[in-house]
């Protein structure tokens, strides 16, 4: 297997660590943070769990959305990408202090929202510990299934290829009316949108470079079949 594939595993773990996902192949792993990079009026210290990680590539974080004047759309107003600036060099700072690399996964309730946010925060304000984890999936919301492959689409094209971008996020989505965007994520060969079409995705626009991370405890045998798909 050419590209470096890993599967999250929700075992114990650190204070601090959600999860670790383990590469198919060796003992690499990529942390998972619990909380997120920016939380309530201040930003989230991420030095301890940054130290945790040291003995795998990476720690994971989603950015959040910071409550900014009360205002429940605060998360993709001036203040929240102002706050989201002013706390990437401390955090991208205490990662490079522990020999690790952050990675900002998008996420559509957050202020990272979508594709475009993540190519203008690391052009315009780049660090050398920072990059980001593509997770086209998570920035989906049920009022943009009709068209989920455009923007499924949209998002591979625009990060698939950057230098700043880690790897993707293999998932898929399924209907969650509990949750504020109307879906949740799932494995990829469970949800609502063909696996088949995840893959021709993957293929034309994700850099063979690039590592592939599957939510969820995959099966095997399914993940290594899909990422040949992704390669042929």
């Amino acid at each position: 297997m050419s590209r470096p594939v890993y599967i999250l595993r929700r075992r114990a773990s650190p204070e601090g660590l959600a999860g670790v996902f383990e590469a198919i192949e060796g003992s690499d792993t990529i942390a998972l943070a619990r909380g997120p990079l920016l939380s309530g009026e201040s930003s989230v210290e991420l030095a301890a769990v940054a130290s945790q990680a040291t003995a795998g590539r990476a720690v994971a974080v989603r950015t959040g959305a910071p409550e900014v004047g009360g205002s429940p759309t605060g998360a993709w107003g001036p203040a929240a990408w102002t706050r989201l600036i002013e706390t990437l060099a401390p955090a991208g700072d205490a990662a490079l202090n522990a020999a690790t690399r952050l990675l900002l996964r998008p996420h559509a309730d957050d202020v990272l929202s979508d594709a475009q946010r993540c190519l203008t925060i690391t052009r315009d304000h780049p660090h050398p510990a920072i990059g980001v984890l593509a997770d086209p999936f998570a920035c989906l919301t049920a009022s943009m299934l009709d068209a989920a492959s455009d923007h499924l689409e949209r998002s591979l094209h625009a990060l698939g290829r950057q230098s700043a971008t880690f790897g993707v996020v293999i998932a898929n989505v399924e209907i969650d009316p509990a949750s504020a965007r109307g879906l949740r994520e799932t494995r990829f060969d469970r949800g609502l949108v063909d696996p088949e079409l995840i893959a021709s995705l993957v293929r034309s626009h994700v850099d063979p470079s690039k590592v592939l991370v599957f939510v969820g405890d995959g099966d095997r045998d399914a993940v290594e079949a899909f990422t040949a798909a992704c390669a042929s």
